[in-house]
């Protein structure tokens, strides 16, 4: 067992998937679920980016999976050229009709953003590697290309915000937003994500084990107060829920016609950096108690008292290459004014 690699013992489980007329008869009555209620949110993990070339950490082939084994990862794409999949695409059309009214994500990749899905109606909860903020204004920039360091540290650059009537530059200094593990939860995203919980009738997790808090805790104040919740991942997952089903979220939307990506989607970010584990991210996949066999469980999840350790989501493993070096370009796609949404 890599401990030396990962502060929690890391349990690995195999994948189950659903027969294909049990899969159907849940995606029914999930669509049931979804026309039924009025305040619907989404909870993503690693799992759903599997699909764009950036492994998960427990599957068969995840990073942590691989260590245990003596392997190393295997990325199919860099971070900049990975490109959102089918179920990203699917959410953004969700959105876009109004049903799904808000996005919790764990994951640190940024396909949500490079999928043209707003802001305003995200939570990022363990940061994005091309989102860098200043830490005097709280202005954050999104780059094309992967900003350079983890652990909210300073990536060499100032923010170029200009005072009213042509006063002088912040000039404050920026840093990454990728959390290391001592750090906390962002408030403004942790905020937003909480209250939409809050609001929801129906919480639906993709790609997530729920494991890490306080993370995972969010869709269970869905259901804590009256509302749904809905698992679907490929390993077992220790909460009881309305609805859970075991199988490759690609599959759910295969039939879907995804959204057209936004623009920016399509700028290619420099080739040759490798989607490393030490800036992907351990948000989702880490099991801080190994689940029963199959099947539902008992709501073991706590509240706010629950140890915070994998609050840090930036390094995945002392994986071989350490962190990749400063972004080679730094063209800003979008910008966002500290707390308010997308510009």
């Amino acid at each position: 067992m890599p401990t030396s690699l990962h502060p929690m013992l890391v349990f690995v489980f195999s994948q189950i998937f659903d027969p294909p007329e049990e899969l159907e008869r849940k995606v029914q009555e999930l669509a049931e679920l979804i026309r039924s209620s009025s305040h619907v949110v989404f909870h993503t993990g690693a799992g759903i980016s599997t699909a764009s070339g950036i492994p998960d950490f427990r599957g068969p082939n995840g990073v942590w999976t691989m260590e245990e084994k003596g392997l190393s990862p295997k990325f199919d794409t860099t971070f900049e050229n990975a490109r959102p999949s089918k179920t990203h695409m699917a959410l953004l059309g969700l959105q876009r009709v109004g049903i799904l009214k808000f996005l919790v994500s764990q994951n640190v990749d940024g396909l949500h953003v490079r999928s043209g899905f707003p802001r305003d109606k995200l939570a990022e909860l363990h940061g994005n590697m091309f989102v860098e903020e200043c830490v005097k204004c709280g202005k954050q920039y999104v780059r094309d290309a992967v900003v350079g360091s983890m652990g909210l540290k300073p990536t060499g650059r100032l923010c170029s915000v200009t005072k009213a009537r042509g006063l002088r530059a912040c000039r404050g200094k920026l840093r990454d937003t990728i959390l290391d593990w001592e750090d906390s939860l962002p408030d403004r995203d942790l905020t937003l994500a909480d209250e939409a919980c809050r609001k929801a009738d129906l919480s639906i997790t993709l790609g997530t084990s729920l494991q890490i808090k306080p993370s995972g805790n969010l869709p269970l104040i869905t259901k804590k107060r009256g509302g749904k919740l809905v698992i679907v991942n490929l390993q077992a997952t220790k909460h009881v829920a309305s609805l859970s089903s075991q199988t490759g979220w690609e599959s759910w939307v295969g039939g879907f016609k995804p959204a057209t990506p936004a623009k920016h989607v399509e700028m290619a970010g420099p080739p040759g950096r490798p989607a490393h584990p030490r800036l992907r991210g351990r948000g989702d996949d880490q099991a801080d108690e190994a689940p029963g066999a199959g099947g539902a469980r008992v709501d073991g999840a706590g509240g706010g008292g629950e140890r915070r350790a994998g609050q840090g989501r930036a390094a995945a493993g002392a994986a071989e290459g350490g962190v990749p070096g400063p972004a080679q370009r730094h063209g800003s796609a979008e910008c966002r004014e500290g707390a308010a949404g997308a510009p």
